[in-house]
């Protein structure tokens, strides 16, 4: 007989590890500014390498930070730095070879003034998922053999993949309220439609701009502000893609303050991905008339990817305000890092909870500026997102801060997505095995089948044709009651 033979690579959920890295560090002010006090410090973690050796993952990111400070020689100031950060997270199942996602999330991001420097204090979240890939090798084709049954098949497998990316600049000038000088800009961005286009994927997204505005009067203000973009990925297409979105950099500028009038730059890195489906055609099960052979099967577990499902919520949050401060004013920012706390994946959805952790900055009734961190708990349930493996994505799109006195309302719009994988069963003949026990009955006899046993597995047990017990028994409609009488000559 010639077998032929292929090699099929298996993806396997191995662990998914939480640590924490605590980081501590001296932060830079700008050029000729004293620090006194720190109104705001929140941060993005992002991920730039993770390498898996044996019994470790090494992940390695850069920690960007948002400043808003109270100086000495002006009311406030604001400015961005960037710390980096490299972390071993330990277990024995972890393996040189492996493959490892870690997502970073920060839940504590603090800034300490003290004759006049700035110094971090930071606790970020390393959640990695670790898969292996492992080839196994299955029959594919059996030619040469006499009188051989066959039970074919086919192993298919979804695996995310890298469609295309590219990177667009953005130059808009929005509005902003008169009079006012610009102290700083942040953003985040999301991908709210990809589809297939001639030239590869038309990626449809918005820009969430918060920008820190400082009044004739010195008080500072927040001012929210969309930028809708669209741009034209190169690479494969697809009718199901979807897209992420980097704001790889960000400046601003006042044109005119009379009219309020500013010009914003930002840098953005589009990514688009799809889920490629393969299938290899196996043999699952053969046998020949003489049971020469016996097929050893294997069935292993697989990771199937599901594609990525999200939902935009809203909610209001009431805060009070704590009692060692004053009264506010008049609100002037929120800002807020999200941060998942939990995610049930289970056969009818997938509920995931997180907390934004928010600093709220206001002003009392003697123009000075107050601010105070407080945990606002949110919960998101994706329906359609039924997956054995989940990994979560959060994107502020919008916040606000409204009220007085002791209580503030923070607003909050935010899109909350996961990627999903599923499980999945692949079963196939490994190799086949010489028979020491082929089947030697010969006659007559009546053989009485179980419930739902099929044509192929009565022919594989005495060693005939399908056809021909379907020539000895017309009347047989598979798959058959308990008892079914089968009439077999050998």
């Amino acid at each position: 007989m010639d077998i032929q033979k292929s090699a099929i690579s298996f993806d396997t959920h191995v662990a998914t590890l939480v640590a924490q890295a605590r980081i501590e560090s001296a932060i830079p002010l700008p050029e000729g500014e004293i620090a006194t006090e720190a109104l705001s410090s929140t941060a993005v973690a992002t991920i730039a390498e993770a390498v898996c050796s044996d019994g470790a993952v090494d992940a390695s990111g850069t920690l960007t930070l948002q400043l808003l400070m109270k100086g000495e020689t002006q009311p406030v100031f604001a400015f961005e730095a960037k710390a980096d950060f490299m972390h071993r997270i330990r277990d024995e199942r972890v393996a040189q070879g492996m493959q490892a996602m870690v997502q970073a999330q920060l839940f504590e991001c603090r800034c300490a003034v003290e004759s006049g420097s700035a110094r971090l204090t930071a606790v970020v979240s390393l959640t990695a998922t670790v898969l292996q890939s492992t080839q196994r090798t299955c029959v594919c084709s059996i030619d040469g053999a006499q009188n051989m049954e066959e039970l074919r098949g086919a192993v298919t497998q979804r695996r995310r993949a890298l469609l295309g990316a590219h990177r667009v600049s953005i130059r808009e000038e929005v509005p902003v309220s008169a009079g006012c000088a610009l102290l700083h800009i942040s953003g985040t961005a999301q991908i709210r439609e990809v589809a297939p286009t001639q030239n590869g994927m038309l990626a449809d997204g918005v820009l969430h701009l918060q920008v820190l505005l400082l009044d004739e009067d010195g008080g500072v203000r927040a001012q929210p502000c969309n930028i809708p973009f669209t741009d034209t990925v190169g690479g494969e297409t697809t009718s199901s893609g979807w897209g992420t979105v980097h704001v790889a950099s960000i400046d601003a500028a006042i044109l005119d303050a009379a009219d309020g009038l500013m010009a914003v730059d930002a840098g953005l890195e589009i990514r688009i991905f799809g889920a490629v489906t393969t299938e290899t055609p196996v043999i699952l099960d053969a046998y020949d008339m003489s049971g020469s052979f016996l097929c050893r099967r294997e069935n292993v577990e697989t990771l199937q990817y599901g594609g990525i499902f999200g939902r935009k919520i809203s909610f209001a949050e009431p805060v009070t305000i704590p009692s060692h401060l004053p009264d506010a004013y008049l609100p002037a920012f929120i800002r807020a890092m999200p941060a998942v706390t939990n995610v049930s994946a289970g056969d009818s959805g997938t509920e995931i909870d997180g907390v934004l952790l928010a600093t709220l900055v206001y002003r009392c009734d003697k123009g000075l500026l107050h601010s105070f961190v407080e945990e606002i708990p949110f919960t998101a349930r994706l329906e359609q997102a039924a997956c054995a493996l989940c990994l979560p994505i959060v994107t502020l799109c919008n916040l606000a801060l409204s009220g007085s006195g002791r209580k503030l309302e923070v607003q909050v719009t935010a899109q909350v997505a996961g990627e999903c994988y599923g499980s999945a069963r692949a079963t196939f003949t490994a190799e086949l095995l010489a028979n020491p026990e082929p089947d030697a009955h010969a006659g007559i006899l009546v053989y009485f089948a179980d419930r739902g046993e099929s044509l192929f597995a009565v022919g594989k047990r005495f060693g005939l044709p399908t056809g021909k017990i379907l020539e000895l028994n017309p009347e047989l409609r598979e798959p058959f009651a308990d008892g079914q009488q089968i009439v077999i000559v050998k």
